[in-house]
């Protein structure tokens, strides 16, 4: 049973069980160097920043394209860590964050404006 690991992801070892897990480490960093400093928002669609979070991070986060269309925030991040701004984000548009097997889902009932 071979597994492939993608950056910022490890296996965790149940001794009980003799079971392997897939997980999101619990400090991801940066594998891609951004191509700005800043992390300022304004009325920014929240797919282009979870994209964003995708690629700087290595970390694959699946969500509902059509559903989040229509989700914008305006936010300021400066040293908060990956799962900070994800759950921040998250949180702005009432949606939740869930870890599988090394890969984050979101869920969320879409925005209304």
């Amino acid at each position: 049973n071979n597994t492939v690991l993608y950056p910022n992801q490890e296996i965790v070892y149940k001794e009980s069980g003799n079971q392997m897990t897939k997980t999101v480490v619990a400090n991801p960093v940066e594998v891609q160097k951004p191509e700005r400093k800043d992390f300022v928002y304004e009325d920014a669609p929240i797919v282009k920043i979870f994209d964003e979070l995708e690629m700087l991070y290595g970390v694959s986060i699946t969500y509902d394209k059509d559903l989040l269309a229509n989700c914008q925030i305006t936010a300021s991040f400066s040293n908060e860590t990956f799962w900070e701004k994800l759950n921040l984000i998250c949180r702005s548009v009432r949606a939740t964050v869930e870890e599988r097997d090394g890969e984050i889902f979101i869920k969320s009932e879409g925005c209304k404006y």
